[in-house]
Formats: C-alpha cells, structure tokens, sequence
C-alpha cells in the first residue's frame, strides 16, 4: 500500500489527482491510500511521517507550498514531495526543499503517470535499502527492510525473524525502533517490534504476524490498532 497525502485547495484538482491515483493503479496492479489536506496548516499539524508521497500545490492559503515543504521537511527528510503548480518558475525551487519532481496544472493523465512512475522507482530501491547489522564479531551486514517480519530482544540480543530465516546480533531494540521510525514498524511490547506488512490478525492480545503469534501490551493495544488501520490506509 503507497501512502499518498494531496495537499490542494481546490476540489476539482484534488479530486483530478485521486482519480488518477486510481486508474494508475488499476493500469499498473499498485495500491494507493489517499489523503486530502485542502489547509497545509492541517496536514502539517496532523503529520505523523506516514505517508510517502506527497503531492504539494505551491497557491495555497495561510502559506505557500514551498514553505508548507520547508516546514514539512523539519520533520521528515526522506518522504517524496511532488510539487503541483501553474508557476513553473517557482517549482523550479524545489531544490530547496529537495523536492523529487513537479507537474504543472492542467495536469495531464500522461504527465502525472511518468511521474508517479519515477516516484514509485525511487519508492522501490529505498525499500530494498537494508539495516546494517553487527555481527558478534564486529563485521556488518545487510538486512533488507521489506524482508524483516518482526525483531525480537531475547538474552541481550536482536533476532530479525524474516523471510529468509532468523539472524542474530548484538544491539539495542530501543535503538531500533527509533531507525525504523514511520517504516511501518510497531513496538507491540518490550521484547517485539512488528513489520505491520506482515501483520495478519489480531486475536485479543495476540498479533498474528507471519504465521507466529506475539503478544501485545494490553496498554499499547489500542495505540497499535489505530496505527495499523493508518497503514493500510482506514480508520481506528
């Protein structure tokens, strides 16, 4: 699921943008979730780094795109901003706000397409980018993000349970959990971080994630729902 926030004023060109979404989408088997922010001051407000898209007008009230951006990137360096205007000459900035690409209004279902497709590229190799993980030795490896299920501290060590089997290392789930930050992980306890992707059920206090069943802290419970409903783009 590609988590995609529009920050745009005027209806007709949200709307525009989400019908596009869609029939990408349909053309290319890519699922989108989709939220609307007609205020930048509300989307900044409520921005919790989960998306990883964002399409940002530059013409907005209260403040312009570019410093919705500025501000934006106070709190996430790496989400994808596309930048959707009239004013070529000021998309050109983006640099500043090392925006990924711009597309100018009217948009055109073609133009929007080859953009989405580079964002969604890029979107790819980040995924595929891995954890750096020490070995009991001091030597490093790489673990691939997408391929982790969950994490788990036992006796003083990390296992990364993950498509390929389980790993070992030395480190900190605390740590942890502040690297893999607005990646889809979730502390269900103190001993088990969770790739939501791999997550299948919740039975009472279990969490069903890859076929193994973990408990979740009853106080961090209702937490957990609210953000697993938001990764798969629903409601808590």
């Amino acid at each position: 699921m590609i988590r995609v926030a529009i920050v745009e004023d005027d209806e007709k060109d949200s709307a525009l943008l989400e019908k596009y979404l869609a029939e990408y989408g349909k053309e290319n088997g890519e699922a989108f979730s989709a939220d609307v922010f007609a205020d930048p001051l509300v989307f900044l407000d409520k921005y919790d780094a989960s998306y990883d898209i964002v399409f940002m007008d530059i013409e907005l009230p209260d403040m312009n795109g570019m410093q919705a951006s500025a501000r934006l990137r106070k709190t996430d360096e790496d989400v994808m901003i596309i930048f959707v205007t009239n004013m070529a000459q000021f998309a050109v900035k983006g640099y500043e706000v090392d925006a990924f690409d711009f597309v100018i209004k009217p948009v055109a279902y073609n133009d929007f397409a080859i953009r989405l497709r580079r964002a969604l590229r890029r979107l790819s190799r980040r995924a595929d980018l891995g954890l750096r993980v020490k070995d009991y030795d001091g030597s490093m490896r790489i673990v691939g993000i997408t391929s982790v299920q969950y994490i788990e501290v036992a006796d003083h060590s990390l296992k990364y349970h993950t498509d390929a089997g389980v790993t070992e290392s030395r480190g900190r789930l605390d740590d942890l959990e502040k690297t893999l930050e607005g990646k889809g992980f979730f502390r269900c306890n103190r001993c088990y971080l969770v790739n939501l992707r791999y997550v299948t059920s919740v039975e009472g206090e279990d969490l069903v994630v890859a076929g193994d069943r973990l408990k979740i802290a009853r106080p961090r419970k209702k937490e957990f729902l609210k953000a697993f409903a938001a990764y798969y783009g629903g409601s808590a």
